[in-house]
């Protein structure tokens, strides 16, 4: 990933906003495992998290579970087979 880009992007971004952000099995530059793990860059922003597929991230309290997987696709196929 481009880390101009990145910094880029941080430019438009609000003063309290963060960014989370989870790599998928099916990108080009990771192996093709599950669980995957975070990106590695080589500088660090104070405003992105670089999480691993899958994750639990606690935002003020709330507890998410994150992933890239379609899960929706995996149960609409269940729902279509039967």
């Amino acid at each position: 990933m481009s880390q101009l880009y990145i910094s880029n992007f941080f430019v438009f971004l609000r003063l309290n906003t963060r960014v989370l952000m989870v790599p998928s099995w099916r990108d080009a530059h990771h192996d093709s495992v599950y669980p995957v793990p975070p990106f590695v860059l080589r500088k660090q922003y104070a405003k992105l998290i670089l999480a691993p597929d899958p994750c639990v991230v606690d935002i003020h309290g709330l507890v998410v579970g994150v992933t890239s997987t379609d899960v929706l696709l995996h149960l609409r196929k269940e729902e279509i087979s039967e």
